[in-house]
């Protein structure tokens, strides 16, 4: 079972301002929990990419999310 803080370790995020990716983002934390997260999911990309440990993961879109940092 994948937890938020699991899942923090494999993210790039990066800030959307309509379609289009404007920025990365680091130094954040996710503040939701995984269900409301994968309930949010609006859009999947076809950029399926392998990661070292053999799993991998297209770009995903969350519509709303709880984060803090800078």
């Amino acid at each position: 079972m994948l937890s938020i803080s699991d899942a923090q370790k494999l993210l790039d995020l990066s800030l959307c301002k309509g379609d289009k990716l404007t920025k990365p983002v680091c130094g954040v934390t996710i503040a939701d929990n995984m269900a409301n997260m994968l309930e949010d999911i609006d859009a999947v990309g076809n950029n399926l990419v392998d990661t070292d440990g053999g799993l991998g993961s297209p770009t995903i879109r969350i519509k709303k999310m709880m984060v803090s940092g800078k």
